[in-house]
């Protein structure tokens, strides 16, 4: 392994810089992921508006949601 390659076998300057938003977006989907509720989530993440919040961040599914049912049974046909 040298400094300038990185690990051995690497070619050098191959991964991307991480911006300061991904880290921000990555902290916004493990909340939600986490089950945190929406509004402390937008306090953390000094949202102005819960509205940015819920656009941004709902395409991770808490485990409430992954629990719920989907539909509605069937009756007796």
């Amino acid at each position: 392994m040298t400094p300038e390659h990185g690990h051995a076998g690497s070619r050098p300057h191959a991964s991307k810089a991480i911006r300061l938003h991904d880290t921000r977006h990555t902290c916004g989907s493990l909340l939600a992921a986490l089950g945190v509720h929406p509004r402390i989530a937008m306090q953390i993440l000094r949202h102005s508006k819960i509205a940015v919040t819920m656009e941004i961040y709902p395409h991770v599914p808490s485990a409430r949601h992954e629990k719920a049912p989907t539909g509605y049974p069937r009756r007796g046909l």
